[in-house]
């Protein structure tokens, strides 16, 4: 947004908005995770569930933007508005919800190390920058794909990260997906801490993974995630993947957990909207499905 640009040179005020950022992810996350997955706190699972709330708000966020979309361009006061109003209403229904997020906090703080040395993708100048300048400028627009057809490789993230253009200033670009990191290795550490030997196993296995590919052959990253270049959003498609697959592994030693399974549905979805192939993962479900022989009221759920 034009207004942001004011901002630009003072890194403090950048650092200082960042964090007002994610506890708006956070907070919006758990005003839907309420309305959407469950209230629940009996759950077994329920705080691992919990950690999944960055990632619910990012999809939110998300979506919020595209519906805008439709109707008006994102580079507006009314958007800026509107978002201001749902961030005053999830903090205040939500903003106890905070203390719980300490290590979601010091893992995004962490990360904040990689925005020193950040470099701009290729990808940029050849769709991503036309596509949110659409995005920023227009309602929305059919058929761009037969002006560029690499627009036809955007995702919902070109909306998200449309509202955070600050002059030739894009570390926010690079600061979102700071987020999704920093959700992955809540989830991690839930696990690791869970009171179940499985589930600390799932934990235990993936940072084992983790720390062995970064010594592999070749120097590593032979598959773990690594922060990519700005407007690269592979890696943001990567980490959801991967909170999917822990979440499939979560589930299936469960019985009956709808909680569960709607968070996947929705975690699905956000991979989905990021990438095409995010759809392989709907097999997961019907997994589920079948082994857990899960009963699905669909009245109800839609």
């Amino acid at each position: 947004m034009d207004y942001l640009n004011f901002f630009t040179s003072n890194k403090f005020i950048i650092v200082s908005l960042f964090y007002v950022l994610s506890t708006f992810i956070v907070t919006l996350g758990k005003l839907f995770f309420d309305l959407l997955i469950t209230k629940n706190k009996e759950l077994s699972n329920y705080n691992i569930y919990l950690s999944f709330v960055p990632i619910v708000g990012l999809f939110i966020f998300g979506n919020i933007l595209v519906g805008l979309n439709f109707f008006i361009n994102l580079n507006s006061q009314f958007v800026v508005i509107f978002l201001l109003t749902i961030f005053i209403i999830a903090f205040f229904k939500n903003f106890k919800i905070i203390r719980n997020f300490y290590i979601f906090y010091f893992n995004i703080t962490v990360l904040l190390i990689s925005s020193t040395n950040i470099g701009i993708s290729k990808d940029a100048s050849l769709y991503h920058l036309q596509n949110q300048a659409w995005i920023r400028d227009e309602k929305i627009v059919f058929g761009l794909s037969n002006l560029n057809p690499y627009i036809g490789y955007s995702s919902i993230m070109e909306y998200i990260n449309s509202l955070f253009w600050m002059s030739n200033n894009y570390i926010f670009v690079h600061l979102v997906s700071l987020i999704v990191f920093g959700s992955l290795f809540e989830i991690v550490f839930k696990l690791i801490n869970a009171s179940s030997s499985y589930l600390n196993n799932l934990g235990y296995i993936f940072l084992v993974v983790g720390f062995f590919d970064n010594i592999g052959f070749a120097g590593g990253r032979n598959g773990f995630i690594f922060i990519q270049e700005t407007f690269k959003y592979d890696h943001i498609f990567a980490v959801i993947s991967l909170a999917i697959i822990l979440l499939f592994f979560i589930l299936i030693k469960s019985k009956d957990d709808k909680s569960g399974l709607n968070l996947l549905f929705l975690c699905i979805v956000f991979g989905l909207q990021i990438r095409f192939i995010g759809h392989l993962f709907f097999g997961l479900v019907i997994t589920l499905l079948f082994v857990n022989k899960y009963k699905i009221d669909f009245k109800k759920n839609i």
